[in-house]
């Protein structure tokens, strides 16, 4: 069996933007932007914010917590600080985008990235963009990896090729999760196939309902997802880590000693709880080994 080739991260980027030869890593920031994103920076850790840039809705109403973001205008270059939660980045205007962090890592370590992270969650429910009735992530059709990133694009600034890789692995899981959270919503044991295809969930189509419940119905699918859920019983080292990415943790921990940190102290550091407890005793093994 041949293995596939990985592709680059400039080249997933020529296929999401169906581009050939267009170097499209671009470099957004001049030397007045620089300095410009350095106050705004000193702004967000300072936890400063001018109550103009704040959308008028009820952010108190919100489920998660509002994040101090940067938003340019790609007409005038402007960069503002607002504050905001993911929903809310729908209704941007079009020639305003969030602007987010990409480390060495290729992966986002600021409040921006966070807020695409929270914003790839709504999109991955969005049957549109990410059709539940497709059974494995890697068999998504050329025309709906488009769309998707064309939305990304749309609402999002960074640096492209370096983190496109990143963030269409995250899309990827938040679409699993979402299928599986459907699946623990709608699927028991004493409901029939026929009653779990009568309740289709608000925003899904019929026909994508009767997709997704023909293949998780399968006897072969029903013994695997049963494997899985043995599986997971069995891991002995969990982490009190909580939703925040590794790489935004390392930066927080770079920012908060003023050195730079290994990978491996950020590991550590998702095995101790607030109360200075080990999750466990593996996770304590681990820690002092």
């Amino acid at each position: 069996m041949r293995k596939r080739r990985k592709c680059s991260g400039q080249e997933l980027l020529h296929k999401l933007q169906g581009q050939e030869d267009q170097n499209v890593r671009e470099t957004f920031q001049d030397q007045h932007q620089e300095t410009t994103n350095n106050e705004l920076d000193d702004q967000i850790e300072d936890h400063t914010l001018d109550s103009s840039s704040i959308p008028n809705e009820n952010v108190s109403q919100q489920k998660e917590e509002p994040l101090l973001i940067k938003v340019r205008d790609i007409c005038t270059g402007e960069i503002t600080i607002r504050k905001m939660v993911a929903d809310q980045v729908w209704h941007l205007e079009k020639t305003q985008k969030v602007v987010l962090e990409i480390g060495g890592n290729g992966q986002g370590n600021d409040n921006g990235a966070n807020l695409l992270v929270r914003f790839l969650g709504r999109l991955a429910q969005k049957s549109a963009y990410c059709p539940i009735s497709v059974e494995r992530w890697d068999e998504m059709s050329d025309d709906s990896s488009r769309a998707q990133w064309t939305c990304i694009e749309e609402h999002f600034e960074f640096d492209y090729a370096a983190g496109v890789k990143w963030v269409i692995s995250t899309l990827g899981e938040r679409w699993k999760a979402y299928k599986y959270k459907l699946r623990c919503q709608h699927f028991y044991p004493n409901k029939t196939k026929e009653e779990i295809l009568a309740n289709c969930p608000s925003g899904v189509s019929p026909a994508e309902w009767a997709s997704f419940v023909h293949h998780y119905t399968k006897d072969q699918m029903k013994k695997l997802c049963h494997q899985n859920t043995k599986n997971r019983k069995m891991l002995k080292v969990s982490h009190a880590g909580g939703s925040k990415s590794n790489a935004r943790r390392g930066r927080q921990m770079e920012l908060q000693l003023d050195r730079p940190v290994c990978r491996g102290e950020v590991i550590l550091s998702t095995l101790l709880k607030k109360n200075g407890n080990y999750v466990n005793d593996e996770g304590k093994v681990l820690a002092v080994s």
